[in-house]
C-alpha cells in the first residue's frame, strides 16, 4: 500500500523515467523496439494529458482511445501502440504506480478500420528489369549492400552493422542478426569478398563504419531506408524498398529448389509462416548476381549479371 500511495504522486513523465530505467536494466527489448515503444508512450502521455498528472489516473478508456484513435494508422501500428502501453503499464504495475494494467483488456477494433488499414502491405520482389536498373548503382555502400541482401537475404540493418569477423571462417559468412539475435551461417559467394574488399578498410571491426554508426542509433537508423528510397527513385523504380531484396532472395531460393524450412533458416525466421510471405510466384524474378569491378581510384564501377542454369530452366 505504501508503494501505491507513493505512486499516486508519480506523474506520467516520472513513470516514463522509471520505464527507461527498467529498459536499461533489461526488459528484453531490442534498441529499435525500445525506441518505437518510447515514442508511442510519449504520444500517449501527451494526448491523454498525463505528462504532469498522476499516472495512477490512467484508465482503460485512455488506452482504448489512444490505440483506436480515428486516424489512418494501420493494424500493425495500432498493435504496436497496444504493445508499447502494455509494456509500460506492466512496469508501472510492478513498481506500484498503478493498481492494475489498464492496457491488458485493450484490443484493436478491426470493425472500425478500412480494408486498406486492415490489409498488410504487400511487398514484391524485384523484377529482372529492376535488377538491371539496380546494377547501375555506383556507391561504395549500396552496391555491396544490394549484393549481400540478394545473395544472403540479409536485412539492411544487419548489412550496415556487418563485421569483418563474419568472414573469418573460410568459405563461410556468419551473421548474428539484429532482430531476434539469430545466427545465420551460409556458404560465401565467390563475388562477395572481392566486392566488399575493394572498398577502403578504415575500421578494425565494421565493414561499413559510417552506416554502422547510423544503424546503431535507433533514432537515426530509418535514414538508411530513406537514402535507399532516393536511390530507387533516381533509377525510376517505384513501389519497392530495400526489404524487397529479401523477398527477391526468398523467391529465388524457392525457384532454385530450397524447401520453405531451408529458406526459413537462411533468413533467420522463427516460423515458416513468416517465410511463406516472402516467397512469390513470379516469372520475371531470376537468380541474378550483381558484380562489380573497382578501378584504381575505387570510384568507377561497372556491373555484369549472371543467371544460374537451374533458375533459367525454371522459366
Amino acid at each position: 500500500m505504501q508503494r501505491l500511495s507513493a505512486g499516486g504522486k508519480v506523474t506520467g513523465d516520472n513513470a516514463l523515467d522509471r520505464w527507461r530505467e527498467m529498459a536499461d536494466k533489461g526488459l528484453g527489448l531490442t534498441p529499435a523496439t525500445r525506441h518505437s515503444y518510447e515514442g508511442h508512450i510519449k504520444r500517449f502521455l501527451v494526448t491523454t494529458n498525463l505528462v504532469d498528472r498522476p499516472i495512477s489516473a490512467a484508465s482503460f478508456e485512455h488506452v482504448d482511445k489512444f490505440v483506436n484513435a480515428p486516424d489512418e494508422a494501420s493494424v500493425s501500428t495500432r498493435n504496436m501502440r497496444k504493445a508499447s502501453l502494455d509494456n509500460f503499464f506492466k512496469v508501472c504495475t510492478a513498481e506500484g504506480l498503478v493498481v492494475r494494467n489498464p492496457a491488458t483488456l485493450s484490443k484493436v477494433k478491426l470493425h472500425t478500420l478500412t480494408f486498406e488499414q486492415k490489409e498488410p502491405k504487400v511487398r514484391e520482389p524485384f523484377s529482372d528489369l529492376e535488377l538491371d536498373q539496380l546494377s547501375k548503382l555506383e556507391s561504395p555502400f549500396w552496391t555491396p549492400a544490394c549484393h549481400l541482401s540478394l545473395e544472403y537475404g540479409l536485412r539492411l540493418s544487419d548489412i550496415a552493422k556487418l563485421e569483418w569477423a563474419s568472414f573469418d571462417k573460410p568459405g563461410r559468412i556468419i551473421v548474428w542478426t539484429d532482430k531476434h539475435d539469430r545466427r545465420i551461417e551460409l556458404p560465401l559467394h565467390p563475388e562477395t569478398l572481392g566486392l566488399i574488399g575493394a572498398g577502403p578498410h578504415n575500421h578494425g571491426r565494421w565493414v561499413f563504419p559510417d552506416q554502422a554508426a547510423i544503424a546503431s542509433d535507433p533514432s537515426d537508423r530509418a535514414k538508411l531506408s530513406v537514402y535507399f528510397s532516393r536511390q530507387l527513385k533516381r533509377l525510376g523504380i517505384h513501389g519497392k524498398s530495400f526489404h524487397s531484396l529479401r523477398h527477391t532472395f526468398a523467391t529465388r531460393r524457392a525457384r532454385l529448389g530450397d524447401t520453405i524450412d531451408e529458406i526459413r533458416l537462411k533468413m533467420g525466421h522463427v516460423s515458416t509462416a513468416t517465410t511463406e510471405g516472402y516467397v512469390h510466384k513470379r516469372r520475371d524474378c531470376s537468380d541474378r548476381v550483381i558484380r562489380v569491378n573497382f578501378n584504381a581510384d575505387q570510384t568507377a564501377r561497372t556491373f555484369t549479371r549472371g543467371s544460374r542454369e537451374a533458375c533459367a530452366a525454371g522459366r
